[in-house]
């Protein structure tokens, strides 16, 4: 009843062209042209291949599986309720779309790349010149700022490998209270500010999944014999 509420897709620009993804290693469940739909606690997230009949499919399966588990509202309703589908989640983001944000993060299904979008990458990076210039931060400061920077980690797993200082750091502050920076801190978070930037600017998705290798060897890296696979 409520497909009324699903507007045409939004496109970007012809002009831009498609990314290539590459072979994965894993099968992953379901058609390749069918679409899939993914439920994450009380975000729904619907996929699929643009065609003409999966427009139609794919923008009313969401609500044809919140209407078939719950009954619709009757006008004389003993206690007031709304209907299962909210009309105003549906109008921000139940239109299919090539560009969407997916749990905190912009994913771009042209161009294959996942972001941190632009007002978090603004309000993150001018909270971490603040803390930069005062050179020190409250145990508050540094939890908020840890579960950024570890959320941005997601996209560039390496970064992670520049967060151990700044939880040394957390930990000391949960009981000496406020903690100045020292030199290697600030050579860090001045090296996270870049991953931010790297960050909003997108991450190839290609690099992000369980992908077919390329190229296999054979190596020894021990003079007793252990051998390692790569």
């Amino acid at each position: 009843p409520q497909q009324e509420h699903v507007g045409d897709p939004v496109l970007l620009d012809e002009a831009i062209p498609f990314a290539k993804a590459r072979e994965m290693i894993v099968q992953l469940p379901g058609s390749d042209n069918d679409g899939a739909v993914e439920p994450y606690i009380d975000d729904i997230i619907t996929a699929m291949l643009d065609t003409p009949l999966n427009r139609q499919r794919i923008a009313a399966a969401t609500l044809l599986a919140i209407h078939s588990i719950s009954r619709p509202v009757s006008d004389d309703e003993p206690l007031p309720r709304d209907d299962m589908a909210s009309i105003k989640k549906l109008l921000a983001e139940g239109t299919p779309a090539e560009v969407a944000c997916l749990l905190g993060w912009d994913a771009d299904t042209r161009r294959l790349l996942l972001s941190l979008p632009h007002d978090k990458f603004l309000a993150w990076s001018k909270d971490m010149q603040r803390l930069l210039q005062h050179g020190k931060a409250t145990r508050a400061e540094l939890d908020t700022l840890v579960g950024r920077l570890n959320h941005v980690g997601y996209i560039i797993p390496a970064a992670r490998h520049f967060l151990s200082r700044l939880r040394d750091l957390l930990q000391l502050a949960k009981t000496a209270g406020v903690q100045p920076f020292d030199t290697e801190c600030i050579a860090d978070l001045h090296l996270w500010l870049k991953f931010l930037q790297q960050a909003s600017n997108g991450i190839n998705m290609n690099l992000l999944t369980y992908r077919q290798p390329t190229v296999e060897y054979l190596s020894d890296a021990c003079e007793h014999g252990v051998g390692g696979h790569s």
